[in-house]
């Protein structure tokens, strides 16, 4: 059993663990893209943060489509990023998916003429890509006496390129053609296009990336099909800089190859923490709401999410570290405010390395703190609930930053400015914090940091 989960999605029923709120414009969407027939063609990206659920999205997306009987193919770009062109594999997926929806006799012949136009242009780019980089359009053993020679070569070869580029065109304009006649059947028995959905773009390597984009915008976007390709634009934008320069055209770029652009929605969803916690962090039935009983205000788990903007995998990962520790060394997870802590610590590894040191190294204090964490964190709404679980928070934290340092009285804590908003810390909570881990006699809290590298042995003798 593993502690972190993703999120179950079933065809039956998409939006059962909808966690992230994401059905109001699935739906929305749907109705603009999916569920109504579109005679031309349409490239629409789906953008978002990495980490913020577009994965989620569209398999949601995916199965509130198939679940409507509309023609689906997922395509994960990542893994299929060892193919020399990207088309190659998106061919076989819509090969695939022709043959399971087109069964009848009477479709046969388009069916046959997608195939044979299909791998004939395969097999034109795989020749092309080859022959022009091996042979190159000069031998560098050839020297300054056979000049001549050298330029009877770049003709030659430069006819050759002419042949090859019309007959690349003819193979083109047949293997487009005959995807959109595919996909006009699948309008008229759908009434709705063919839905090619492009996941984990993100992960591919700059020019694969780049080169599947192009490809869908250049071949493969005809009539009757849409293209939904989910990126991180900011990632994009740093791909196309690293080929083209940082002087490149980006939106112009971006303009050319995407028709609509649609921004999945940002939101903090303390369900999704939960069912990503399985409201359980470990075996001892430690719930992470349980300081929702005890003290006023959101749990400071949640609040550590919306202070240092906690992705969806961010937290994935913060928890699974949680797990493994559990697995190695159950004493931490013994005591729920070393987890708050220990959470927090997760946050700050992956948000500002630099400060983690300061933890890790056990050198730090209240007044490193104060001037190099805090200016670093998200500013707060001035929600009630959420300004009361960062009181907790900040109280544990600092608590234990205190006993670190020696204090032997850190009562003192009283309140806190936080980017504006002044905490006021629960001077119960504070002395329960340092009693905890007084009478359980916690040795090496300066270790902590450690965990998630190290797993060292954690004292509480």
């Amino acid at each position: 059993m593993t502690l972190v989960h993703d999120i179950l999605i079933t065809k039956e029923n998409p939006f059962e663990n909808d966690v992230l709120n994401f059905r109001d414009h699935i739906h929305q969407f749907c109705s603009q893209f999916i569920f109504r027939k579109i005679p031309l063609s349409a490239v629409v990206g789906i953008t978002g943060e990495w980490g913020t659920g577009k994965s989620t999205y569209l398999k949601m997306l995916q199965m509130h489509a198939e679940g409507k009987n509309k023609d689906v193919i997922y395509f994960n770009a990542w893994k299929y990023e060892f193919y020399e062109d990207p088309l190659i594999a998106i061919y076989f997926e819509m090969e695939s998916k022709f043959k399971e929806v087109l069964t009848l006799k009477k479709y046969k012949k388009v069916l046959n003429d997608f195939k044979l136009y299909g791998t004939q242009f395969i097999k034109s780019v795989l020749i092309n890509s080859i022959s022009y980089v091996s042979e190159g359009i000069i031998n560098l053993q050839d020297t300054k006496d056979n000049v001549k020679k050298i330029k009877e070569k770049q003709a030659t070869l430069l006819e050759k390129r002419i042949e090859d580029l019309k007959g690349a065109k003819e193979l083109v304009d047949r293997f487009s053609d005959s995807i959109a006649t595919l996909a006009k059947i699948i309008n008229e028995n759908t009434d709705s296009p063919l839905i090619i959905i492009i996941d984990e773009l993100d992960r591919c390597l700059p020019p694969h990336a780049l080169k599947l984009l192009e490809r869908i915008k250049h071949i493969l976007s005809v009539p009757g099909v849409v293209f939904i390709i989910a990126y991180d634009k900011n990632q994009l934008s740093h791909s196309l800089k690293t080929l083209y320069g940082n002087d490149f055209n980006i939106e112009g770029y971006l303009i050319r190859i995407i028709d609509h652009e649609v921004a999945i929605p940002s939101l903090f969803s303390a369900e999704y923490f939960n069912k990503c916690a399985d409201k359980v962090v470990l075996s001892n039935n430690i719930y992470i709401d349980k300081f929702d009983e005890s003290y006023k205000g959101l749990n400071p788990f949640a609040v550590t999410n919306i202070l240092m903007k906690l992705s969806l995998r961010d937290q994935q990962y913060i928890m699974h570290n949680i797990y493994s520790l559990n697995n190695k060394n159950k004493n931490i997870t013994k005591i729920s405010y070393l987890l708050v802590y220990f959470y927090f610590l997760g946050g700050l590894k992956l948000k500002n390395p630099s400060v983690f040191k300061l933890f890790e190294s056990g050198t730090i204090t209240k007044a490193e703190f104060y001037r190099k964490v805090l200016p670093a964190l998200n500013p707060l709404e001035r929600d009630e609930v959420i300004i009361g679980g960062a009181e907790i928070l900040m109280a544990i934290v600092l608590t234990i930053i205190s006993l670190i340092e020696g204090e032997q009285n850190p009562n003192n804590l009283t309140s806190l400015n936080l980017n504006g908003v002044n905490l006021e810390f629960n001077v119960h909570l504070v002395a329960d914090v340092k009693t905890r881990m007084t009478t359980q006699r916690i040795t090496n809290l300066k270790n902590i940091p450690k965990l998630y590298s190290e797993y060292p042995t954690f004292s509480l003798d």
